[in-house]
Formats: structure tokens, sequence, C-alpha cells
């Protein structure tokens, strides 16, 4: 039996639930009361708020943990959240870029790759807590959001080598040089850099969402269970 825990998606493990109550021919009670036992972790917690006399309705259970776990509940709560997201101060780059990408996924997730990219990257600018490494990525326009996250690093530390703890402008003026030629030094830098392509299906760098394993994964089980069906419709 699979279990849930949170962690997965609840799409997934719906999947792969169905689809061992399909294989056993499990009725509704039998559903609901395996259901149960594959609760873990926070999932679990959700069952707590079920009435006893509830916990053998699995359609209940099914929407109690779609209301906390599922994503169509959610899209608006995850717009509210990227709309009010900025780069907290004691957060890194790496970790705020990471949360980007997941309410993006969140909230826009029918939406093509490209579209999911330009929004990731305008999110993550528009966030970020320093507005001179916001304005030399803008300058440096990055086509992915992974591509961003690197320029910012870059950006910064190339920041910290030449100011020490002082501002970058005042240090830029003491020196002789101006701010664009740092920025000029972050895209030389990056010019030979390979490109990273995020999957805005599983969250993961290397391939895009056409080619995601795990979502043929998922079109392989619902295929699955499709022909289970139709076998025991026959």
């Amino acid at each position: 039996m699979p279990t849930f825990d949170g962690k997965m998606t609840w799409e997934d493990f719906r999947t792969l639930f169905e689809t061992a109550a399909a294989v056993h021919r499990w009725p509704s009670s039998t559903k609901a009361s395996m259901l149960c036992l594959s609760l873990r972790g926070d999932a679990l917690k959700v069952l707590q708020t079920v009435p006893p006399a509830e916990r053998q309705n699995y359609g209940e259970l099914v929407r109690r943990l779609e209301m906390r776990f599922g994503h169509k509940h959610m899209e608006l709560v995850y717009r509210s959240q990227l709309r009010s997201r900025h780069q907290k101060s004691n957060e890194s780059l790496q970790e705020f870029e990471a949360d980007i990408a997941r309410l993006v996924r969140g909230a826009y997730s029918t939406c093509d790759e490209a579209v999911c990219e330009n929004l990731s990257i305008d999110k993550f600018l528009d966030g970020l807590r320093d507005a001179e490494t916001q304005q030399a990525v803008r300058l440096a326009r990055p086509k992915t959001l992974h591509e961003a996250l690197t320029q910012a690093l870059e950006f910064e530390a190339v920041k910290q080598s030449v100011q020490g703890h002082a501002r970058l402008r005042g240090v830029c003026v003491e020196e002789g040089f101006k701010i664009e030629d740092v920025v000029q030094r972050v895209l030389d830098a990056l010019k030979n850099r390979k490109k990273e392509i995020r999957c805005w299906s599983c969250g993961e760098l290397g391939h895009p969402r056409s080619k995601c394993p795990d979502r043929a994964s998922r079109g392989q089980m619902q295929e699955k269970l499709k022909r289970v069906d139709r076998k025991g419709t026959d």
C-alpha cells in the first residue's frame, strides 16, 4: 500500500491509491478504511478532524484531503502568496528562488513552460531584497529562473569582492569605475554557462515539462487504471 504524508503531491498519491483499489476491487467502505490506514504525518492530522462516523465515507475523506493538499483548491492561495512574496532578511537567494518556483507551479499549473518561466523571473526579480542586485540581473536579461538565480549569486559575489562591508556605489565612485562595469563582469562570467531548463510539472532541473518522467509515470498509471476499470466492467 502506498502511504501519504503530505510531502508527495495529493494527485500522485490518489492515482496510486485508486489503482491499488481497482486491482483489489475494494468496495467504497474498504477504500475508506485503507485510505485511513495509509495516512502519515500531516495527512494523519487531517483524519483527526473527521468525525469517527464519517471515516467510512470515502468521498468525504477525499474531499477533506483535497481541501488540505490538493492543488485545484490552492491556486488562488498560491497566487495571493506570490503577489506578496519578497525575499526575507535571513533568506538566501537559493531558498527564495526555490519558493518562487514552487508558488508559480502551484498558481499556474496549466500554463505552458514559457509563461511559467517568464512569470517566475518577474516575481523573483520583483521580490529581491537588494535593489542593486535586482537592477544588475534585469540588465543581464536572464532567459530562465535558474539563470536569474545564477546571475544574482555572481553579482553578489562580485559586489562583496569590491566593497567589503561598504555600499557598492560608494566603492565604485572611490575606485573610479561604474556599476555597469561590474554587471559586465557578471555577464562575461556567465557567457559560456550552460542554460538550465526547469520542469514546471515536477520542479526539477534538466528537462522540460513535456519530457517529465514523473508525468509519464502518472500517465501510465492512469492508463492502467482505465484498463482495470474496463476489465471490471466487462
